[in-house]
């Protein structure tokens, strides 16, 4: 029979609805400071099918940390029920009662026993989750441990008949973390089955049943080894009679006598060479279009996974930007979950598309995973591969570009003037010499000349 677990009290399902608030009314009633009344309705099929479907406008009903929309949503064993700030179990006697039935090991397929991967990465005690393989669901490690089981009190509920109701435990250490095997049919790490107790490092793929998780945690510091004893420096006289050769001299040119040659145009001063700047390691081979540092930010991405990296910012400064692991993307995200090249984000008009180019840990939005192209409306959650983020676009009216601006049609006269005084506006531009008519004095002159010319032609 499905029920539903609220604390240590096991509230039966009944064929039809069931009100599930903080009022009176309510049918499955949870604590609240004020009467809110029914919340949402539980609903069993007759099929034994169940949904709940959220009632109150406003109320924040969540389903597996997810919120609930308008649209009913169908419960499975082991689901967590968040309603009015508590926290209810969905659970189903059939899925959890019984024996565990015992499967043999030489049934296992293949790849239960492939061999486990080498140099693990050992962790602090801080920062540990599962991320399952299966449907990218995320689980965090608090500090009083993560149980998983058949049973649907564990924090992962795994219904199977292989699986036991208390199948195994994660617990935390000093050291880090550690998986406690509890079952009859055992738990595999990396592909091999553990005795008792097994210490995690970063990356282990956990196998419980036919569901597989990654396992991380924050990396654990590395001691420095102690530092070796420094050289005392050895002086040119002392280097001489090593016969190792003595350092050479700095002295400046001038004190020899010889006159430095003029140091050239931006050389550094006293005709010393100027240091050049270093060569990176690594030139994408795209830089000279990615987005420059100086460039409004558009967006901003910022890690909310528990750790040290959390809070950290990445700006999204252009239309277009690549995230991955690799060093040619323009937010590089450091993590093994990360693929090399694992997601685009594009800014469309007025809003913001993600889309995942082919990574091995997909790309969730809002805990859900995405087959083509999502829009990103106001502030949600993203994560990539084992990374969560929060994408926050910039506050609107920035100018991305400028329209054209219509005039009205001229004529060719008008357009070579317009040209004409353009061009001599233009900073820079020389203004041209005044047009000047022949003097007066000059026309007096040369007419005086004509006139005594033809009176000395016409008296001869």
């Amino acid at each position: 029979m499905p029920f539903i677990q609220l604390n240590d009290n096991q509230i039966p399902l009944r064929l039809g609805e069931m009100g599930l608030g903080t009022g009176a009314s309510a049918d499955i009633r949870v604590p609240g400071g004020s009467d809110q009344g029914v919340l949402a309705t539980v609903q069993l099929f007759s099929d034994h099918h169940v949904a709940i479907r959220r009632v109150h406008p406003t109320a924040a009903i969540k389903v597996n940390g997810v919120l609930l929309g308008a649209e009913p949503s169908p419960l499975i064993h082991g689901d967590k029920i968040e309603a009015g700030g508590t926290e209810l179990q969905f659970g189903d006697d059939k899925k959890q009662a019984g024996g565990t039935q015992v499967i043999s090991g030489f049934s296992l397929p293949p790849n239960f026993r492939k061999s486990p991967t080498s140099d693990p990465k050992p962790t602090s005690a801080t920062g540990g989750r599962l991320v399952s393989l299966v449907d990218g669901r995320e689980f965090q490690i608090k500090s009083t441990g993560l149980t998983l089981g058949r049973d649907a009190a564990c924090d992962v509920v795994l219904p199977g008949t292989d699986i036991s109701r208390n199948h195994a435990e994660i617990s935390v250490s000093a050291d880090g973390y550690y998986v406690i095997d509890l079952s009859t049919n055992g738990v595999f790490v990396n592909g091999e089955k553990i005795e008792g107790t097994h210490t995690l490092g970063r990356g282990d793929v956990i196998r419980v049943g036919t569901e597989e998780f990654r396992f991380y945690a924050d990396i654990a510091k590395a001691i420095p080894p102690a530092s070796a004893p420094s050289t005392p420096p050895v002086s040119a006289a002392g280097a001489a009679h090593a016969g190792a050769p003595a350092p050479a001299s700095k002295a400046p040119a001038a004190a020899s006598g010889v006159k430095s040659p003029p140091t050239a145009r931006g050389a550094a001063p006293g005709g010393l060479e100027p240091t050049a700047p270093p060569t990176p390691a690594f030139v994408p081979a795209d830089s000279a279009h990615r987005p420059s540092a100086e460039r409004p930010s558009l967006a901003t991405l910022e890690v909310i996974n528990a750790g040290p990296n959390k809070g950290t910012k990445h700006e999204i400064r252009g239309p277009l930007t690549h995230i991955g692991r690799g060093p040619h993307n323009d937010v590089i995200i450091d993590d093994d979950s990360v693929s090399d090249s694992h997601a685009k984000i594009q800014k469309k008009a007025d809003s913001w598309i993600v889309a995942d180019v082919g990574s091995t840990n997909g790309t969730y939005v809002s805990g859900k995973r995405i087959a083509t192209d999502q829009a990103l409306i106001g502030a949600p959650d993203v994560r990539f591969g084992g990374v969560k983020m929060i994408f926050r676009p910039a506050a609107d009216g920035m100018e991305v570009g400028k329209g054209t601006r219509a005039i009205a049609g001229l004529s060719a006269d008008q357009a070579r003037r317009m040209s004409q005084t353009d061009a001599d506006d233009a900073p820079g531009s020389v203004a041209p010499e005044p047009r000047r008519g022949v003097p007066l004095a000059v026309w007096i002159a040369v007419s005086a000349a004509i006139l005594v010319v033809v009176y000395f032609l016409m008296n001869r």
